[in-house]
């Protein structure tokens, strides 16, 4: 017969040992690999613009305390479970973020986790970056790790160049042509000091490129770039003039989501340019309204709007998608509450609406006040008041007045409420308890960015894009940095 303290328990709950072990075990031990496989893989964030792979930006000298690693590298710190399922899961690695200045210590951590990508894609950041006391743009480092990347350019998935300074091609770069970046699928450039980009014209060749991003306000231009544009379904960029972007868009007939930036007002006369149709296109954010006067979206059904309204109706109509518009967002509206009521008349259709109005918030508020009330079958509604120019209480009762069974118009579902000031909440309370509604209030400065744990479920935490946001998403399938504008309302 067997031992009793080998055996398996009546239970069907494992030896004694076994229950002995678990007992005293931390819970942290206790998570399966199969399930610390699947938390990894979603809860790996990606990386983002200010922060290395490896080493965090911000500290980043060899004579100061030990360097703190982030992304997959603190897993293998945890437990040696932890550390045997991270090395495990290539996928965790694959987003690589390289400075132009990397450091010896540096250099051998990239190299590391380049070599744990294995053969999946990857989504590669190069920061130019100043050397302090070199006159050199590269260091030495940054070579050698440059050209053991290329090696690997067909396995680019994402490729972002953020220029924090003015620098020339990396001669490297001229090794990328026609087959180098077969599944290449979003471009991104960014930063203040972009320089001589037009010399980037290795993309046109890239057969799988859909999105891409072109220049942060306040940026160098970015002129001239050679990139496949009938295949691309994504473009966001921003330039000093309309002409940039009507010359791109007038053969990017594909384009599903777009967004227009000028830095500052448009340096030329929009009527003197021909019309552009984007067939095909759902999304569409501008910085300034007047770009529409040269653009026709039959197909849109989200539009973002900064400014005044006084083109936009123009546009739906000669568009003809003016009762297909399902969502709208109105940030920084300077137009009066008579031009913002007239344009939700027409717009009847809209599911999903953002308001930022400077002027006049109390006559729109009852205009959103059922049961004779603009946008009935609004299911969504998020309201900015910075300025705290608003009536919350007049606001609660409109909003519960498309909440109750009695309401002839569709029942919100999702209210959220932006303020300056914390008194706003106590208006509002009373929504909260509202059976099958969703609030959410934030207190935040013009511009700012909402705090993760504050944000609502439904969007994600951002960076500023000029007037517009980069949606970095927080929760993903694969660690892939991707770049959405303009989500978040105000």
């Amino acid at each position: 017969m067997l031992n009793s303290s080998n055996s398996e328990s009546s239970d069907g709950f494992g030896t004694p040992r076994e229950k002995e072990f678990m007992a005293s075990a931390p819970p942290i031990a206790m998570i399966p690999p199969e399930l610390l496989c699947n938390i990894f893989t979603l809860g790996m964030l990606p990386v983002k613009f200010s922060e290395m792979a490896v080493i965090p930006a911000t500290d980043r000298s060899i004579f100061q305390d030990p360097w703190i690693l982030g992304g997959p590298w603190v897993l293998g710190q945890v437990c040696s479970l932890w550390r045997a399922v991270a090395l495990s899961l290539p996928t965790i690695w694959t987003s690589i973020t390289v400075f132009t200045t990397i450091m010896p210590h540096e250099f051998s951590l990239l190299n590391t986790q380049l070599a744990r990508t294995a053969q999946h894609p990857l989504d590669v950041h190069i920061r130019f970056t100043n050397r302090f006391g070199s006159w050199e743009p590269y260091s030495d480092e940054f070579n050698l790790f440059l050209v053991t990347l290329m090696s690997h350019s067909r396995r680019w998935r994402t490729f972002h160049l953020q220029f924090d300074t003015k620098q020339r091609p990396h001669e490297e770069f001229n090794a990328l042509g026609p087959g180098t970046l077969p599944i290449l699928q979003e471009l991104v450039f960014s930063g203040p000091g972009v320089y001589h980009v037009n010399k980037y014209d290795f993309f046109k060749d890239a057969p799988a490129l859909r999105r891409v991003v072109l220049g942060t306000r306040g940026m160098s231009l970015v002129g001239n770039i050679a990139l496949p544009w009938a295949q691309l379904t994504t473009y966001k960029a921003t330039y000093l003039d309309a002409a940039s972007h009507f010359r791109y868009l007038a053969v990017a007939v594909n384009l599903v989501d777009c967004d227009l930036d000028c830095d500052g007002s448009p340096h030329d006369d929009i009527r003197l340019h021909s019309a552009v149709i984007l067939p095909r296109l759902r999304r569409l954010a501008v910085s300034h309204p007047v770009l529409l006067a040269a653009l026709s979206a039959p197909a849109l059904q989200s539009l973002y709007i900064v400014g005044p309204v006084e083109n936009v109706a123009d546009f739906l109509g000669r568009s003809g998608c003016t009762s297909a518009l399902t969502e709208l967002t109105l940030a920084e509206c300077t137009a009066p509450a008579s031009e913002i009521i007239a344009l939700l008349q027409e717009t009847c259709g809209l599911t999903t609406l953002a308001l930022y109005p400077r002027s006049s918030p109390t006559a729109l508020v009852a205009a959103f006040t059922a049961p004779e009330c603009l946008c009935p079958n609004l299911g969504s509604l998020s309201w900015a008041d910075f300025d705290d120019a608003l009536d919350w209480g007049a606001f609660a009762k409109m909003v519960l007045s498309r909440c109750t069974e009695s309401s002839s118009v569709r029942p919100l579902h999702f209210v959220a409420i932006y303020s300056g000031r914390r008194l706003m909440k106590k208006a509002v309370w009373c929504l909260h308890e509202l059976p099958g509604l969703e609030v959410v209030t934030m207190n935040m400065k013009k511009g700012s960015v909402p705090p993760l744990s504050r944000t609502p479920a439904r969007w994600t935490r951002t960076q500023p894009f000029g007037s517009f946001r980069v949606k970095v998403p927080t929760v993903q399938h694969r660690p892939v940095h991707r770049v959405s504008l303009a989500p978040l309302p105000f």
